[in-house]
């Protein structure tokens, strides 16, 4: 008899071992998958958004609106699986940290704003006027919930609006919390009653985080129930055919923040408190060239000059150098995390006045890193995004101090200029008058090499090497109108030396 209970308590420990390690594979091949696809995403997302702004043909504009929501879509799923994936795992932790209920609704409001003008409906939001306007609440999953069944409502709606409404009433256990009750309702087609079983299994999981699992148009369903559940929630629906749906999402015991002018942190978009930004530089400290290459081109006519560093070292020299307006930084830089990159900022007199944003393919609570960032941007982000983002911090609609001359040119930076023309020689100038003769590749990588040979002012640190380096990553990936953009860098650099 022992035997056997020794028998089956081996089985069952190396069912256990089993069971945890393809746990552990799964979610690693998750967490590469949203790394790896969230960069590609973001160019593709980035250049469409771009080319929907310009004067496209009418069937060429159908094609790309039709990437862009294609785009979203796979997008909406990504975070729906990797979200669900944390879950799956336990590792989904609920930080409740002071949130604004109106800010969170205008949020959701803006981001469906496309949408609702394309399908010709409303969407509106009230809050009750009885209710505190901050709660400590886990604001990022509630705007996640509050997203999936927006975004329900506006696809089963095909005229009327949908209703963002929040509601509450002090909880009858304690004398200062609340219970919320955050409602969609929708003007739609109604959900029929052999339906709304389903929906509900969906909605409500059992209290231990599970549940059924479903992967089809009830995904984001899943995953609004099992996050309500995570929050000690719970979502009910109410339908009739015809008559539309009410979602109803009810949160018990909320403590309300007092004294939210001193505690809360103001959501991505909103009015801040900020010194004025230092200048007009953005610099972007990311690894991968898709991303560089998006944000440059947003910026390509615009009194906003863009610096880039693909690696952490190089992002640090240009902070110290340039001393931009703003810093958008990349959590992962090849291995480095871009939190160690942050502090070291900080923690450096020259450039701790600097704000920071966050670039990530994972929504992080802010509020832990209040001291390291400024703002986060989720990737893929969208061009409007990250232009409301960036024009919050730097004044995007000055222009830039221009030299005699025609035409809108940049403004050397005096001390970058000034380690440029030490190094400078006539052989450089040789090298540098073919290209810009020519344009060839090859002889932009060829300069780049020479320029950093010549740089011994700061044993290989200096502005003429960094720039060197650029110009030979710029050759070999290739972009054409970044070594262009840095030919003309180098000829303003390079006036001085030819008087």
């Amino acid at each position: 008899m022992e035997n056997l209970i020794d028998t089956r308590t081996r089985r069952l420990l190396q069912d256990k071992e089993v069971a945890e390690a393809a746990s552990r594979m799964k979610s690693e091949f998750i967490a590469n998958m949203n790394h790896e696809i969230r960069t590609p995403m973001n160019a593709i997302l980035g250049y469409a958004e771009m080319l929907a702004a310009a004067d496209l043909p009418e069937r060429e504009q159908r094609y790309v609106s039709a990437i862009l929501k294609s785009g979203a879509i796979l997008v909406s799923m990504l975070n729906d699986i990797i979200m669900l994936s944390k879950i799956d795992s336990g590792s989904l932790q609920i930080t409740r940290t002071p949130t604004h209920l109106g800010a969170l609704l205008e949020e959701i409001k803006d981001f469906y704003q496309e949408r609702i003008r394309e399908k010709n409906i409303e969407l509106s939001c009230r809050i009750v006027d009885n209710l505190p306007p901050v709660f400590l609440l886990d604001g990022v999953h509630l705007k996640h919930i509050l997203l999936n069944l927006v975004s329900n409502a506006i696809a089963f709606t095909p005229e009327g609006q949908v209703v963002i409404l929040v509601e509450g009433v002090p909880a009858k256990n304690s004398d200062q919390d609340w219970d919320i009750l955050l409602s969609v309702s929708d003007s739609g087609v109604g959900i029929p009653p052999e339906e709304q079983q389903r929906i509900l299994e969906l909605l409500q999981p059992d209290r231990s985080g599970t549940g059924p699992k479903y992967v089809g148009s009830g995904f984001g369903l899943t995953l609004s129930g099992r996050l309500a559940a995570l929050m000690g929630g719970q979502i009910s629906l109410v339908s009739s055919p015809g008559q539309g749906s009410i979602f109803t999402l009810r949160l018990s015991g909320v403590e309300p923040v007092v004294d939210y002018l001193n505690e809360y942190t103001p959501a991505p978009g909103e009015a801040k408190s900020r010194p004025p930004a230092l200048n007009q530089k953005l610099l972007v400290v990311d690894d991968m060239a898709m991303i560089t290459d998006v944000i440059e081109d947003v910026y390509l006519d615009s009194p906003v000059e863009v610096l880039v560093a693909n690696s952490a070292d190089q992002g640090l020299h240009l902070a110290r150098q340039q001393r931009p307006g703003l810093i958008l930084l990349d959590l992962d830089l090849a291995g480095i995390d871009g939190r160690d990159i942050a502090q070291q900022l900080r923690d450096d007199s020259e450039t701790a006045d600097i704000p920071i944003v966050l670039m990530s393919g994972v929504a992080l609570d802010m509020a832990e890193y209040r001291d390291l960032f400024a703002d986060q941007l989720t990737k893929p982000f969208s061009i409007d995004g990250l232009e409301k983002l960036v024009a919050s911090y730097i004044d995007v609609t000055s222009p830039s101090p221009e030299p005699s001359g025609t035409g809108p040119q940049e403004v050397p930076d005096q001390s970058e200029q000034a380690e440029v023309l030490r190094g400078w020689d006539r052989d450089l100038e040789e090298i540098f008058e073919q290209l810009q003769a020519s344009g060839n590749l090859r002889t932009a990588e060829e300069l780049g090499r020479m320029m950093q040979q010549r740089d011994r002012y700061r044993n290989g640190t200096g502005a003429l090497h960094a720039l060197g380096q650029q110009l030979i990553e710029y050759a070999r990936e290739p972009d054409i109108i970044a070594v262009d953009q840095m030919i003309m860098k180098l000829k303003q650099y390079t006036l001085q030396w030819k008087q």
